[in-house]
């Protein structure tokens, strides 16, 4: 894979993560054990069934708290580090060779950035789904968040400049969503 359709692709992933934390190397791991995707060298313990097996109880474990209101608020301040944190190092996985200091620069401001914003975005939907609902709705929301990780993950990696393009909107209509709410609370 040429190095800008990683960079497309882990953006791809990154906006993902802000979806849901472990769908997007979960899907990763399954591409490389299962179809022909390869992996960058710093990722390849995603190509193991380890990191299947790993990751996918991660996930499961993280879907099935979703499903509870209340947990699913706290989750999801829980969560926020840990989304910057695996969208940075799936961008710098993908980025070409190049000096750490310019490698995690633009890992944090590419992958970082955009699970971050997106992971906002979730928190405030579900807090106010929680207060308009009492947490009735949190499960139907969990689940489209979930859809959204799955989709825009296989598409970051069958498909990764469609994948780019949608995270990038994904990201604008975020960002316009979270300014308009800061408008309003003021």
């Amino acid at each position: 894979m040429s190095h800008w359709l990683g960079i497309l692709c882990a953006i791809g992933l990154s906006a993902a993560c802000g979806f849901r934390v472990f769908v997007p190397p979960l899907i990763l791991s399954t591409a490389a054990i299962y179809g022909s995707f390869e992996l960058p060298p710093n990722l390849a313990i995603l190509g193991t069934e380890m990191g299947l097996i790993a990751t996918g109880a991660a996930l499961a474990v993280e879907a099935f708290v979703y499903f509870i209101p209340g947990l699913d608020n706290t989750l999801d301040v829980l969560e926020t580090p840990a989304a910057i944190a695996i969208a940075s190092l799936m961008v710098a996985a993908f980025l070409p060779p190049m000096d750490p200091q310019w490698m995690w620069a633009i890992s944090i401001i590419l992958g970082g950035v955009t699970a971050g914003i997106i992971e906002i975005l979730t928190g405030i939907t579900r807090v106010a789904s929680t207060m308009a609902t009492g947490g009735l709705a949190n499960p139907l929301l969990s689940t489209m968040e979930l859809l959204a990780a799955v989709i825009l993950s296989v598409l970051a990696i069958s498909l990764p400049i469609l994948g780019g393009i949608v995270a990038a909107i994904v990201l604008i209509l975020a960002l316009r969503k979270i300014v308009r709410r800061r408008w309003k609370d003021s």
